[in-house]
């Protein structure tokens, strides 16, 4: 199953585990969704668990024709989305514009350390004067 090709080395990323659940990648194919399928059942037979297709869904590149996505989806007999969701708070998808994506979670993240006062900082945190 060939991944997707991530970053100016072209490094390539077929998955992601996480503890209950995984993120899969790959060419959007009738053959490659075949592999996918055929990974899932031999995933099922092995470990007695079964995968929860009304929870899984596939996202699709926006250069992928609207009949491969809905044979690819006729294979997989999972929910095809638009707009990807989040995970664990942050987008799944970002794209090139990766500042303009995260600048919210920034902002959050200072906002919430300028709040800590420096009594709560342990003595090795603190400046001696």
């Amino acid at each position: 199953m060939k991944g997707a090709q991530i970053g100016r080395e072209r490094f390539v990323l077929n998955h992601l585990f996480f503890a209950y659940e995984c993120v899969l990648f790959s060419d959007a194919s009738r053959a490659n969704a075949q592999v996918v399928c055929n990974l899932v059942l031999e995933y099922e037979s092995v470990s007695g668990q079964e995968v929860n297709f009304d929870k899984s869904l596939i996202f699709f590149g926006s250069n992928v024709e609207a009949q491969e996505r809905d044979a690819v989806g006729e294979v997989l007999g999972v929910r095809i989305v638009q707009d990807p969701e989040k995970y664990l708070g942050l987008p799944m998808m970002v794209g090139r514009q990766k500042r303009r994506a995260f600048l919210h979670h920034v902002d959050r993240f200072r906002k919430r350390v300028e709040g800590w006062s420096t009594r709560f900082l342990s003595v090795g945190g603190r400046r001696s004067s």
